[in-house]
């Protein structure tokens, strides 16, 4: 009896859930602060963030007509290439496209689910969205304070939004 008891423990086990955010990447360092308002502005991607984004619009922003802008292949900082997953493009014929990156990991206790970067092909529409797997109660307890509001002179704006069954940062830095 005993053995059977052990066998079918070991055959469950697997399938059992586990605690999946103690796996997942920090990506404190990699975000950081991108919801912060400051001399440098609010809402606006910063350092490994910047980098990447930057990267990411040069190799896969798509014209209207669907050819593509072309560009080096996007460098991921190895501490952070568990977390990023690979990047799609779809163009939009307003004259703008959307590049998603999966973003599996964390930020400040946050599960991250997405990076979603819209650029504009010549009208200045650009936005960064960073989608969390909590909900907006839960992301703007712990970030919503630092947000710059819409009209801030302290630069861009953001706003958390409820989508699905998590949320949305939206960083505005349309010009």
């Amino acid at each position: 009896m005993m053995r059977r008891f052990a066998l079918l423990v070991g055959l469950l086990l697997p399938l059992m859930p586990t605690n999946a955010i103690a796996e997942l990447v920090n990506l404190d360092d990699f975000i950081a602060g991108i919801e912060k308002g400051g001399l440098d502005g609010g809402c606006v991607p910063k350092g490994p963030l910047a980098n990447f984004i930057g990267q990411l619009i040069e190799r896969y922003s798509l014209f209207a007509d669907g050819s593509r802008i072309g560009g080096a292949p996007v460098k991921i900082p190895v501490q952070f290439a568990a977390a990023i997953g690979k990047a799609s493009a779809q163009s939009h014929k307003d004259g703008h496209s959307i590049i998603r990156v999966p973003l599996v990991g964390t930020y400040r206790g946050l599960r991250t689910r997405e990076l979603i970067v819209h650029t504009g092909h010549e009208n200045g529409y650009s936005e960064t969205r960073i989608l969390f797997a909590a909900s907006k109660d839960e992301v703007e307890a712990i970030i919503g304070r630092e947000i710059v509001p819409a009209g801030h002179p302290a630069g861009f704006n953001g706003k958390v939004i409820g989508r699905n069954k998590g949320s949305e940062l939206i960083c505005d830095t349309s010009t």
